[in-house]
Formats: C-alpha cells, structure tokens, sequence
C-alpha cells in the first residue's frame, strides 16, 4: 500500500504549476487528484491495519497478490488523472480556494484515520509492543494534516504547508513503527530470553554446589 502512496506522490509532485510536463500539462487539479489518491490509499491501508486481526499471511503468494494489485491500482489511476481528467470533480477553483467535493471527501479522510487511531490505541493497551503506540502517533498527526488541507485557499499558504509538515513527521512514525520497531523488537526479545536463560543457568549451578555440599556433609 505505502509504494502505491509512494507512486502517487511522485506523480503530485511532478503535477504541480511550474512543474515540467508530466504527460500532460501540469496544474493544481492535477497535483490535488495525485495528492487525493495517495491520501487515501495511506488512510484506509492504517484503517485496514488497525482494525484486521493481525497475524502473518497464511501463503507466501498472498504478499504478491497484494503487490500486484497495488501497482494495477497505480497505473489505473494515473491513467484517469493523466487522460481522463474530466471524469473528477472540481476540486479547486483559482481565485475562490477548494469545492465543496473536496472539503467533503478531506474530512472523510480524516475520519478515517481517527479510526484508525481509535484501533490503534486499542491495541496499544493490549499488546506491550512500541509499534502500536508509534502507529497511534502517526494516524493522529496524518488525520491533522488531512483537517489543514481543509482549510487553504493557495496551493502555497500556510495551511497547506502545515498539511504537508504533519504528513511527512507522521510517515517518519509510521516507518519508526513497521521497520525500525519490526527490525528491534525480535533482538530486544531474543536479549532478554538469553538474559533468563543465563540467570537460569546461574542458580543450577549455585543450586548445585549446594547438592555437592550437601552431600560431602552426609558423607563425612
């Protein structure tokens, strides 16, 4: 899901005014519908992620599955925002700031990840994990970058600006939470098993000086 939204935000960031031609002529529409699919593609894989049991995939393929349908995704979508532009609602107007059609699917967005944020905090409390707590962190500040993006009426104001700030300190969490934590957490158990087990290993051997004292005593 996360290199489908990475794709995405290629695409907005090559789709901005002033940009080269990516295909077509580049403009804020454009860049908005990139932007629109990335955010969307992120808020509903954190809401998919919180709210689904979590366990491994049953079969190998199923990661391939994913993989592919997430790249059929992405060329389908760029496909409509490069050549089917007109199937997309006005999302902003030049001169009067954003439709109504995207202040709408913004705060649906936002919703999104204040559920997510609700399940993630849920599993916060059940699970002694660090992951759950940096994904928490992370669905609350990408659903306060979707409410800013509520509010521009510029493409370069302050509002749209902080959109993007929250957005990026929130990827940093989420890649804290599913790489770092995912990497640390095996070998931070592993340490403490080692740990016990040497502490283990420690009071047989006391445990048994103490047998071989014992019984040297009955002996004599």
């Amino acid at each position: 899901a996360f290199l489908a939204v990475a794709l995405m935000d290629f695409g907005h960031t090559l789709s901005y005014s002033g940009m080269p031609n990516f295909v077509t002529p580049a403009s804020a529409e454009k860049a908005i519908s990139f932007s629109f699919a990335a955010r969307a593609i992120a808020a509903f894989a954190l809401l998919a992620l919180a709210l689904r049991p979590w366990r491994a995939l049953k079969h190998r393929q199923q990661r391939y599955l994913y993989l592919t349908i997430a790249l059929a995704g992405v060329l389908v979508l760029h496909w409509i925002f490069l050549f089917r532009a007109h199937w997309i609602p006005r999302t902003f107007i030049p001169g009067e700031g954003l439709t109504t059609f995207k202040i709408v699917i913004e705060y649906a967005l936002f919703s999104a990840h204040l559920a997510a944020a609700w399940g993630f905090f849920r599993r916060v409390n059940q699970d002694d994990s660090q992951m759950w707590g940096y994904l928490f962190a992370a669905s609350c500040l990408m659903g306060a970058s979707q409410l800013f993006t509520t509010f521009y009426s510029h493409p370069y104001d302050i509002h749209n600006f902080l959109a993007h700030a929250y957005r990026a300190v929130g990827y940093v969490l989420l890649y804290r939470a599913l790489f770092i934590s995912g990497i640390r957490e095996p070998y931070a158990a592993a340490r403490k098993l080692r740990d016990e087990l040497d502490l283990s290993a420690q009071r047989l051997r006391a445990l048994g000086a103490r047998v071989r004292d014992d019984i040297e005593s009955e002996r004599k």
